[in-house]
């Protein structure tokens, strides 16, 4: 057994019940230990694959379960439903096209092929769009200018999305290099 706990906002916020359901599909057992559907609880293995539906509101039990595909010697399935936040599950098949894990994405299903886990490496993680947004916000407002560095100009977050909004409200952001450069007016 493994027992996960964590502070307030793992035992309370976290939703974690379509996670452990489809782990339980797959064989895990869960017990909680205080509340259904809050940390702390204890789970054990073993898992097999078998094709999984998986009802999400956010992203993070699909990137866990294709995650945990990619380490799976036969694969997984995943048929993704009710996702508020496609453009994350995205970053994780960015990251594995990065890492070659073979994956096969047909509309809301992803099949991942066995990699057998995760070889090592050395890459700088970019900045987070929705945290930046807070001082190119303040830059715009305020009228002044900002140079962030860190951002990845191509990265797929659907966060990204926002430059072009602002831009189209007549904000001045632009890239050199590898710096977004946002002018306030």
């Amino acid at each position: 057994w493994v027992t996960i706990d964590g502070d307030a906002s793992i035992r309370q916020r976290r939703v974690i019940v379509p996670l452990l359901n489809a782990l339980e599909t797959l064989g895990a057992r869960v017990e909680y230990l205080e509340s259904f559907g809050e940390a702390p609880f204890r789970i054990r293995g073993p898992i097999t694959s078998k094709p999984l539906l998986l009802s999400c509101m956010d992203s993070q039990p699909a990137t866990a379960l294709l995650i945990l595909g990619a380490c799976l010697p036969e694969g997984l399935t995943l048929d993704i439903q009710d996702c508020d936040e496609w453009p994350w599950v995205h970053v994780t098949l960015d990251w594995f096209s990065r890492l070659n894990i073979p994956y096969v994405l047909d509309k809301s299903r992803i099949s991942v092929r066995s990699s057998q886990g995760f070889s090592a490496f050395e890459r700088l993680i970019p900045g987070d769009f929705s945290s930046a947004l807070y001082a190119i916000l303040g830059a715009l407002l305020t009228g002044s200018t900002l140079e962030i560095v860190g951002l990845d100009p191509f990265d797929v977050q659907g966060d990204r999305q926002v430059l072009d909004l602002l831009q189209a409200w007549g904000a001045v952001c632009v890239w050199r290099a590898e710096t977004l450069c946002v002018q306030g007016g």
